[in-house]
């Protein structure tokens, strides 16, 4: 559902915060945005903060979880940081979108898609990758342990997508929201 929106879900690469702006006032002065806060890229800048906002995992069911994709993002982010000069994978973006619908719709028991090779993998794999793209963000942080301990636990037993799929898969919407805590 999330994908309807019209700016959602992943982009292309901007190049600069002019472009970056110019187009985010496009989208609001064409309707498709109503403002700024619902310009709902899986990551953008803040409005308010001098920060990066990764919105591709708003809730986590598991705590520990969210700490991982927070440790992950900051590594992500001081990993492009430090790669300013190098020019940005030519990723297209319909590959961004496809591998974020099939991320959502497998999780990691399944295949995920590779962002160096562009084909699918296995998800231990892929993860594996991104371990080692933000090794020494990571290393700089103090945060690899915790990460793979996070990313050892998120193969073992899947996250809370993974859960609420199975739960669906058990007994519908019902087992759902138990799962979830809501029943």
């Amino acid at each position: 559902m999330w994908d309807g929106w019209p700016a959602a879900g992943p982009t292309g690469v901007f190049g600069t915060l002019e472009r970056y702006e110019r187009l985010g006032r496009m989208l609001v002065a064409t309707t498709a945005a109503l403002d700024d806060g619902m310009l709902y890229y899986d990551a953008r800048l803040s409005a308010k903060y001098p920060t990066v906002e990764v919105r591709v995992a708003d809730v986590c069911l598991d705590p520990d979880d969210a700490v991982l994709v927070a440790a992950l993002s900051r590594a992500l982010v001081m990993t492009a940081l430090a790669q300013l000069d190098a020019p940005p994978p030519d990723v297209p973006v319909e590959v961004l979108r496809g591998a974020s619908w099939v991320a959502s719709r497998h999780g990691t028991r399944g295949l995920l898609v590779d962002p160096d090779a562009l084909e699918a993998r296995p998800a231990k794999e892929v993860l594996a990758g991104l371990r080692r793209h933000v090794a020494e963000a990571l290393e700089r942080t103090g945060d690899g342990d915790e990460v793979d301990d996070g990313l050892a636990r998120v193969v073992r037993r899947g996250t809370g997508a993974d859960a609420q799929r199975a739960a669906f898969a058990r007994g519908g919407a019902d087992a759902v929201l138990k799962t979830v805590g809501l029943d």
